[in-house]
């Protein structure tokens, strides 16, 4: 199994995985929530650019999810990122 981040085009997310012990929590990210959360911060607007600029915050937000209860795969909305309006 990989855990290399990818994009999946037919959902338009980013999915990846955050590491936990052995393993890792599946997660994903809407590319339009990368946009709207973090754009004009220095990225080009590629989802995976975005993505891996923004790696620590994405992954402490799906740590963060997890610890509240949250099941895998862990999908990532704009109040997990401290934007409300999702």
């Amino acid at each position: 199994m990989s855990f290399e981040p990818y994009f999946h085009d037919a959902s338009a997310t980013v999915r990846f995985w955050v590491p936990s012990g052995e393993s890792g929590i599946g997660a994903m990210i809407g590319s339009e929530i990368l946009t709207y959360c973090f754009r004009g911060r220095g990225d080009e607007g590629e989802p995976m650019k975005v993505y891996a600029a923004h790696r620590d915050q994405i992954h402490a937000a799906v740590l963060k999810r997890m610890a509240a209860g949250a099941r895998e795969p862990v999908i990532l909305k704009r109040h997990d990122l401290g934007i409300l309006g999702s």
